[in-house]
This record gives C-alpha cells, structure tokens and sequence, in this order.
C-alpha cells in the first residue's frame, strides 16, 4: 500500500525503488529493515514487475462529499508477449445514501417500487396456481406432468423474469449492506489520516495501515457488489422484452414474430454464444 496520508512523497518514492529493485540493495548493505517494500519478505527476492507480469493494477477510491459519491477506481496495465502495454480504466461509483433525495423523487419511487412488487407478487402466485392446476388435470403424475403440461417456453420466461428479479433485490440489498459497511469505517479512516499517530515511518505505517486497508478492502467489496447489481438490473430488461412477445400469442399476425423467434433459437443460441465469447475476452 501506498499511504499518501502517513508517508511523504520522498518515501512513497523509495517504497516504489525498492519493489522495482526488489530489495536487492537492502540485501547488498545486510539490512533488510531498511526495505520500505514487502518484497523482502518473499524468497526468491525479486521484483514486483518482470518477464512474466501479465497485469499491474493501481486501484484507489475517491469520495465526492458534494454528491456523496464513492467512485472506486481501477487503472489495468496489460502486457502482452510482444512488448506493447494496454491501459484500461474502470471506474465504478456508489451513492453513500440513494434514499436520501427530494420529496418530490422519493414519492414516484416508492409508488412504482410498490407497483412493481405487488405485480411479481400477483405473478408468482398466478404461477403457483396455473402449476397446481396442470397437475391436477394431468394423467402422467405430478413431476412428469410438471415436465410435459407445464414447463413450456412461456411458462419458463415467466419463471426466469421472477428469479431475475429476486437476485435484483437480493443484489441490492447487498449493495446498501456492503455501502454500510464502508460508511461505518470511514470516520475511523478520516481520524486515522487528519491525526496520525506515531513519530517514525514505521510507527505511522503500523498505526495507520490496517484501518485504511480494512476502509479499502470495504471499498472493494462495495463495488464488486455493485457491479453485480447493475448486470443483474441490465439483464432485466431482456427478460421482460421476453414476456412482451408472450402476449403476441393472442393475435396470429403477431404470433408469427413469436414462432419465428422460436424456429430460430438454434442459430440465435450460437450467435449469443460467439458474441458472448467475443465480449469475454475483452475482460
């Protein structure tokens, strides 16, 4: 870790040549303690970037108080066997308090989430009902008429619009947990870096360290918990795009964009899977 908050900018500097040498001068005087680096600590010594490097990453977090914004920031250094390096930036931010707005915001809100649940409610239960009926009307018991009255294309949208919406609220939920937590460590972390403790560049480092790496490692959490969150909202949209087609079934003009989408599941299936592949590799 690199502490702006305790260390200078001169021993920043020396902590950095000490990785890159990976404290081979230290070893040359037969000092080790003199090494501002944890490389040290490692057997064989070497340093933090050679041949076999794949990615460096630089990572810090910044907090807007206009806004109260937490932005965690994520700068990738790629190397490849031919020499060339790629720089990729990801940045991904988390309001400290998303309830906290205006009366006029929170009231629309709260009247469409409302909306929403009581619909993924009413859904859930017409499903339950409609299951509970094929079952009883059919001859082959209940799992194999689950299987073959019950489990169609339709039915399966329906199905996966529900569980997406549940991982969606579980997701968030998640968020705010995670966002709690780095709200809960930041005043021990601002205390910890206005009024540092200690005399000597060890001392403040000892004292120091471990509140802001467990402040960042929150931190990291809270944006891989929001990240997850924000595919899983993205994903939503398809899936309810799914059930729009669903309704088309009531109209035979419509029913041939249904039925051709139907006759063409394989080739799109193959499709998703390459531009999936493609996609992948770019993370």
């Amino acid at each position: 870790y690199l502490l702006p908050g305790v260390d200078t900018l001169p021993e920043m500097q020396r902590t950095l040549l000490d990785m890159e040498d990976g404290c081979n001068y230290a070893h040359s005087i037969g000092d080790l303690n003199t090494c501002l680096c944890d490389w040290c600590k490692q057997q064989p010594r070497q340093p933090w970037l050679d041949e076999q490097t794949a990615r460096v990453e630089v990572s810090y977090v910044v907090f807007n108080a206009q806004y109260g914004l937490y932005t965690y920031v994520s700068i990738n250094f790629l190397f490849n066997r031919g020499g060339h390096v790629y720089r990729f930036t990801d940045m991904i931010s988390c309001f400290q308090d998303p309830l906290r707005t205006s009366m006029g915001n929170s009231i629309p809100t709260a009247i469409a989430i409302a909306i929403w649940a009581v619909l993924q409610v009413k859904l859930l239960i017409d499903e339950i009902r409609d299951a509970i009926r094929t079952v009883r009307s059919s001859k082959h018991g209940i799992w194999r008429g689950l299987l073959r009255d019950y489990l169609h294309f339709w039915n399966l949208v329906d199905w996966l619009s529900m569980i997406v919406a549940g991982m969606a609220v579980f997701f968030w939920l998640n968020v705010r947990t995670q966002v709690d937590a780095v709200n809960s460590l930041m005043p021990a972390t601002v205390r910890a870096t206005m009024y540092p403790t200690g005399q000597a560049v060890g001392e403040r480092r000892a004292a120091y360290q471990p509140t802001a790496e467990a402040w960042f490692t929150a931190a990291e959490q809270m944006s891989l918990a929001n990240s997850a969150c924000t595919v899983t909202i993205i994903l939503y949209p398809l899936v309810i795009m799914l059930r729009l087609f669903k309704s088309f079934q009531a109209q035979p003009r419509l029913a041939i964009v249904t039925e051709t989408i139907k006759t063409a599941i394989p080739e799109l299936a193959h499709f998703f899977i390459v531009a999936l592949c493609m996609f992948g590799c770019l993370f």
